[in-house]
């Protein structure tokens, strides 16, 4: 069972060495890396090697699949990361914005992307009535794209009003789970352990009907630049889920 995070919040309040060292003294041993709009995330994957923290994945900016260059967006990024020695185990679509396209045009935009060395893994989005936030979307999608995975963001469900269990037809699609907690209504990405309802974590994961192997911390402690703090806050988000996965394993195992 591997628990990682995401480093987006983390990096965005403290800087890349800051965060990374963070991350590190927290004994993460997996993280997503935040692309962001510049080539800062390099620097980030060599520093968490560095430290012996795997890159599993690295998560583009905001993309808008409407967009006319969006294949050529797509395709850029897959041979920047094939083109470096810091390449990271997958490209993830964190926030792909779009109205929803026909079949013709999603064959059109992800034409040739997902047959390069490096895995492509769709995000289910959090914001409702939005293309991809719907477990029939993500079904069809990954249907015309047999080579791509799927990151099931708990969160994302919840503050789309959606159970977790919508998703079980998935579950042979999913590469990892990622974890955060809301009201239940909006995607704010607090702490575990302050959300309500629908929008906690471990409803969200005990509603799955699995435990899952691989599970990523998507929070943002709104610490500001103090780094023990952050430190602190993502051994407190680790505990809490290493704890909850423990529990859900248990009872799957004892209901066997």
């Amino acid at each position: 069972m591997r628990v990682g995070v995401h480093t987006k919040a983390c990096v965005e309040a403290l800087g890349i060495k800051d965060a990374v060292q963070a991350i590190a003294e927290a004994s993460i041993s997996d993280a997503i890396v935040w692309a962001g709009m510049s080539g800062e995330y390099l620097n980030t994957i060599e520093l968490l090697r560095e430290r012996a923290v795997g890159v599993r994945s690295v998560a583009l900016p905001k993309l808008t699949m409407h967009a006319a260059n969006f294949a050529c967006i797509l395709q850029n990024w897959m041979l920047r990361l094939q083109g470096t020695g810091a390449a990271a185990a997958s490209l993830i679509f964190a926030d792909l914005r779009c109205d929803q396209p026909t079949k013709e045009e999603r064959r059109a935009l992800f034409a040739g992307a997902c047959t390069g060395t490096i895995p492509l893994i769709i995000e289910n989005n959090g914001r409702r009535d939005e293309w991809l936030s719907a477990p029939h979307q993500l079904a069809s999608l990954l249907d015309e794209l047999p080579s791509c995975g799927i990151a099931l963001d708990l969160g994302h469900a919840a503050a789309c009003g959606r159970f977790s269990r919508e998703f079980a037809m998935l579950r042979r699609r999913v590469a990892w789970v990622e974890v955060h907690d809301n009201d239940g209504e909006k995607d704010l990405h607090l702490p575990l352990g302050s959300g309500s309802g629908r929008g906690s974590f471990d409803i969200g994961l005990g509603d799955l009907g699995w435990t899952p192997t691989d599970v990523f911390i998507e929070t943002d402690a709104r610490l500001g630049a103090n780094r023990g703090a952050w430190t602190e806050a993502i051994r407190s988000d680790v505990a809490q889920l290493r704890q909850c996965l423990k529990t859900l394993e248990d009872r799957h195992v004892g209901a066997k």
